[in-house]
């Protein structure tokens, strides 16, 4: 609201009782103080919202007067055609900030006003309105040498298009709203002021004011009613689809749920499968883990039969010694102590029968051992083929990936040599590690082929996008090709056109120029082809101003006979008053001079006296001539017989008569058949006893009264005067206000000559009319003309294709160079890829190309799986307990 226009001024220039006055507002109010009566009402009356609605039919706050600027402008006036203005001045602060800068621009300012003016003797007002940003009293004068200006001075001042006469004023009223409120409507707004303005609004403000702000209020628009149903009539097809998206939300919910048990159950059963492969896992490392138990039993078995056989034939050993001892001790051979040695030899008998069923066990034992050794040692060498196979295919494989070879074979040694597995198991692991080295090796080979691939991709990319770019520029060329023959051919089609339309603009009437020559032809050279094609805006602002001083120049013709139309109205109707006014009359208006009260006056000299009938044509003249430069003739007649002059100084009194008194050269003639009250009073003695106090002795040449002569006014008939101490010489060619017959004669030529002058001015309007209309004929066909002339639409629009198609083909030419560059420095990026993988595959000692790398891959793949197969068996051969030491039993008992 920063920047809203404010009210700044005021101004009323002769209009109703102020002469020149400029009122200020303050932050866009005013306060105006005075006592009843003194103007506070009608000045407000007379700015708004007068000035706002030009509405002259609700100037006054209630709205009930007529005529009121008719009576502001005339009443307690003696000017018979006064004008005024009223105008009022609003502000509006300049923007203060401009991008990053602060700026201290100046205000801005409008001035919106009317003039007025009346004639008295028709009763007619005239308004004309003006919009300006020119401030009156500043940079505007809205009053020359005392008097405001004419509406045609001020289209002068101001220019013709900012005022609007009588019959223009909601082309003013457009104009204010337009500039002062963006062009919004504020019918309503004026009505609820004329409203609120009504002194009677109090009367029933409780009821009527609440009815007159829902007035006021804007109206809504039939487009906002629309916009507003919209949504409504839109609301059913909303509906339709909330229904539609809601049956395919719960479609969707229903698929998912389906798709969710079904997940569920395929998840379920993979899950059960994993399970039960984990069990089987376990249920295999059990059964191994027994197997290895198993194993390890039977060795310690194995051993314990071992040290149990051993320890049967140290005990053997031991009886057959101490039996051979006591077959050699003589007791045995005496016989002594048979019975005790037959009872020891039954017990070492029974103690050998036990030793020997524990030999048989054994020996059995023994058996079940070596049972279990030879499986074993079946399995061991079972193994150690499935390793040689294993170890020959991995020698194979080795030798195709250029791989260390592997190991030999491990062999059982002789008795009691162990099976030496650790230079296997380093072999093995030394061909894995190759084989990993490799397998990386080829990774890399394949990241540098891969970046060919890609690189090739982007070459291939580049070529179609340069193949694109290509056809593109033959596109755009043809298109740009059309365009411009279209845009030539529209040009020439103009430029006949042009040429037509300009032997219509030479064919148009030229205006007169006072003082500033011929307007100049239409230059055919600014519609040349090239001009045309340099730009169709350029010609036609061009031409518009051309075809426009033709316009300008009818306008200015026309202002100046509007002027002398006015001027020649104003004159005719002066004319036609002053001839009714002398038609009316019996006789003319009585002479007065300058410095003489204005009619009405009471009855003059020249009216109550005649001519001697003695007096000829001449001296008549002179006489009367003397006594109207003298001031007698227009002097006011008194009852009391004084002539006296407006500002009340006696100019004669009856008194002491002088020589050679007026009397004799004028007869006293009151006349009957006037007015009674006019002549109320006049008596011819009492004017006789006048006319005998002014002298006609008075010196012709030196214009000095005689000796003898003391009367201080005194008039001859050679024209020569006295007042006092002034005296001068008048003269006339015939006399015209002393006497009925000489004032009837002047009254008819009077009469004449006015009718003649009412003639001569009414010709001479007749011809101004005739002269405007033939200017307005002039000028109406100037403007035709001028909305004839063929627009640049075509060609600017054929221009603007030209132009879209040449930058089309110059950014189609760009990328053309740009998709070029890119291939090139694709390729080039390509080639030395291409080199950087030759190089990594002579140092790598790998294939350059992808089906070698696969090969070798695959190898190395088997090789991987040969090794871990090798693993696996070295394991197992590790785990069996007669991989470790080879025995053999040979368990041979004797007994002596």
């Amino acid at each position: 609201m920063a920047d809203r226009w404010m009210l700044h001024r005021a101004g009323i220039i002769n209009v109703y009782q102020y002469s020149d006055e400029t009122l200020h507002f303050a932050g866009g109010r005013l306060l105006l103080r005075g006592v009843n009566g003194s103007g506070k009402s009608t000045a407000m009356n007379m700015l708004l919202p007068f000035l706002l609605d030009a509405d002259t039919r609700r100037i006054d706050a209630a709205g009930e007067q007529s005529s009121v600027l008719r009576s502001w402008m005339l009443t307690g006036r003696d000017d018979p055609q006064p004008s005024g203005y009223l105008w009022i001045e609003f502000a509006r602060p300049a923007s203060q900030s401009t991008g990053h800068e602060s700026t201290g621009s100046e205000p801005q300012y409008l001035i919106c006003g009317c003039g007025i003016r009346a004639n008295r003797s028709t009763e007619r007002v005239s308004t004309w309105w003006f919009v300006t940003d020119r401030r009156p009293g500043i940079d505007l004068a809205l009053v020359e040498n005392r008097v405001p200006l004419s509406v045609d001075a001020l289209r002068a001042s101001i220019g013709a298009h900012r005022v609007f006469a009588q019959d223009q004023r909601a082309g003013y009223r457009n104009e204010v709203r337009a500039r002062l409120f963006g062009g919004a409507d504020i019918d309503q707004h004026i009505r609820l002021l004329h409203v609120v303005r009504n002194p009677r609004v109090g009367d029933r403000i409780d009821v009527d004011l609440p009815e007159h702000l829902n007035g006021a209020l804007p109206q809504l628009s039939d487009a906002a009613l629309d916009d507003a149903a919209q949504p409504l009539e839109d609301l059913e097809e909303h509906r339709g689809n909330v229904e539609d998206l809601t049956r395919t939300a719960e479609t969707l919910t229903a698929l998912g749920a389906v798709y969710q048990s079904y997940a569920q159950g395929e998840l379920r059963r993979r899950s059960d499968n994993v399970l039960a492969r984990f069990e089987q896992v376990r249920r295999d490392r059990r059964a191994e883990t027994e197997a290895r138990a198993g194993a390890a039993q039977a060795t310690a078995a194995l051993d314990r039969a071992k040290s149990a056989q051993q320890a049967v034939k140290t005990t053997r050993n031991r009886l057959e010694l101490e039996i051979q001892a006591l077959l050699a001790q003589p007791a045995y051979r005496e016989g002594q102590q048979l019975d005790d040695l037959r009872g020891r030899v039954n017990a070492m008998a029974a103690a050998v029968t036990r030793a020997e069923a524990a030999l048989d066990r054994g020996e059995r034992r023994q058996d079940e051992a070596a049972t279990v050794a030879q499986r074993a040692e079946a399995t061991v060498g079972n193994d150690l083929q499935h390793v040689g196979k294993d170890l020959g295919d991995l020698a194979g494989a080795t030798a195709t990936a250029r791989l260390p070879a592997p190991p030999d074979r491990p062999d059982l040694a002789p008795v009691p040599a162990q099976l030496d597995l650790e230079p296997t198991r380093r072999g093995v692991s030394t061909v894995r590690s190759a084989a990993q080295q490799a397998k990386a090796k080829a990774g890399e080979m394949h990241a540098s082929l891969d970046a060919i691939d890609a690189q090739a991709a982007e070459v291939r990319s580049a070529e179609r996008a340069l193949l694109q770019a290509d056809r593109a520029i033959e596109t755009a060329a043809e298109a740009f090709q059309q365009a411009r023959t279209a845009f030539d051919q529209a040009i020439l089609r103009w430029h006949h056109a042009l040429n037509a339309w300009a032997d219509e603009v030479d064919q148009l009437e030229k205006a007169p120029e006072e003082g500033q020559g011929a307007v100049p032809q239409l230059e055919r050279s600014l519609f040349d082809l090239a001009s045309l094609h340099r730009g169709g805006d350029l010609v036609e602002r061009a031409l518009d101003e051309t075809v426009a001083a033709h316009i300008t120049a009818h306008d200015r013709h026309l202002a100046r006979l509007d002027a002398r139309h006015h001027a020649e109205a104003a004159e005719t109707v002066r004319l036609q008053i002053i001839l009714e006014e002398l038609i009316q009359r019996r006789e003319p208006a009585p002479p007065a001079q300058w410095w003489q009260r204005s009619p009405p006056r009471r009855v003059t000299l020249a009216e109550l006296v005649d001519f001697s009938p003695e007096l000829g044509e001449g001296e008549r003249a002179g006489l009367e001539a003397a006594m109207e430069a003298a001031g007698l003739l227009g002097a006011e007649v008194g009852a009391d017989a004084s002539l006296t002059l407006p500002t009340g100084e006696l100019l004669a009194v009856a008194g002491v008569p002088v020589d050679a008194p007026l009397t004799a050269l004028l007869s006293v003639s009151v006349p009957t058949d006037g007015d009674p009250e006019r002549y109320r009073g006049l008596t011819p003695a009492a004017v006789a006893a006048v006319l005998a106090t002014v002298s006609t002795h008075l010196a012709a040449s030196h214009l000095t009264a005689s000796p003898d002569v003391t009367a201080s006014t005194a008039v001859s008939v050679d024209g020569s005067f006295r007042i006092g101490a002034l005296q001068g010489r008048h003269h006339k060619a015939v006399a015209e206000h002393i006497g009925v017959t000489a004032r009837r004669a002047a009254l008819d030529r009077a009469r004449a000559e006015a009718q003649r002058q009412l003639e001569t001015a009414a010709a001479a309007l007749a011809a101004t009319d005739n002269a405007v209309a033939t200017a307005r004929a002039h000028r109406q066909r100037a403007e035709l003309v001028r909305g004839q002339r063929p627009p640049a639409r075509e060609a600017n629009r054929a221009g603007q294709r030209s132009e879209v198609a040449e930058a089309r083909l110059g950014d189609a030419r760009e990328r053309r160079a740009t998709s070029s560059a890119l291939l090139a420095q694709a390729e080039e990026t390509h080639t030395n890829l291409a080199a950087d993988a030759y190089r990594l595959a002579a140092r790598l000692a790998l294939p350059p190309d992808r089906q070698g790398l696969r090969q070798i891959e695959a190898v190395l793949g088997e090789v991987a799986g040969l090794c871990h197969r090798l693993d696996s068996r070295l394991d197992n051969l590790a785990r069996n307990p007669l991989a470790q030491t080879r025995v053999s039993y040979n368990l041979a008992l004797s007994f002596p």
